[in-house]
């Protein structure tokens, strides 16, 4: 799989909603050691969190969505330094991204099309790159597996964290995050 800011630089154009320019955030740019801080916890929730527009029933249908949230981990993720804090949560969210990659390419729907939804589920917005379908008839497969997945990426994040109290408020809100996007797969 190709690294993740390569693969997603065309989704990540100014904020969330799809104002700004098309520019690497600096901290991708210069792949900068930075401890947690605030800002940028909140800027990997924001993301997250946009699943839950981004992937629901306004935009695209239940076989598409764990693509979805495979390609909203990888957002996230593209954000993150590869070193330093947020090193654990970058792998975490990559390592998840990779094991959705492989249900829904084990489980797609070959004769169903692609589709791009606006991310944050903002008309104007950038778009995902195009998301692949699962198979109704492996869609309860799937999700379980899906969300096995999600889950481990929790346990994985706040076991990385044990050791630190610094970073464990942190990496919580971000477990937290990627909990709300089971919610999804759930109504699925």
């Amino acid at each position: 799989m190709s690294e993740p800011g390569v693969q997603l630089f065309q989704v990540q154009c100014g904020s969330f909603d799809g104002e700004g320019s098309c520019e690497e955030s600096p901290q991708t740019k210069s792949n900068v050691s930075i401890p947690v801080t605030e800002k940028t916890t909140q800027d990997i929730v924001d993301i997250i969190s946009t699943a839950t527009d981004t992937c629901s029933d306004e935009w695209i249908n239940e076989t598409y969505r764990i693509d979805c949230i495979r390609q909203t981990l990888l957002l996230a993720a593209a954000r993150l330094p590869t070193r330093g804090d947020y090193a654990p949560v970058r792998e975490a969210l990559v390592d998840a991204a990779e094991k959705l990659d492989r249900i829904v390419a084990q489980n797609s729907a070959a004769a169903s099309g692609r589709v791009t939804p606006p991310i944050g589920g903002r008309p104007l917005a950038p778009t995902l790159p195009p998301l692949r379908a699962v198979s109704p008839e492996a869609q309860e497969k799937a999700v379980a597996e899906a969300l096995a997945v999600l889950e481990e990426a929790e346990t994985i994040l706040l076991r990385s964290a044990e050791n630190s109290t610094r970073r464990l408020e942190h990496y919580q809100q971000v477990a937290q995050a990627i909990d709300s996007t089971k919610v999804l797969l759930r109504s699925s």
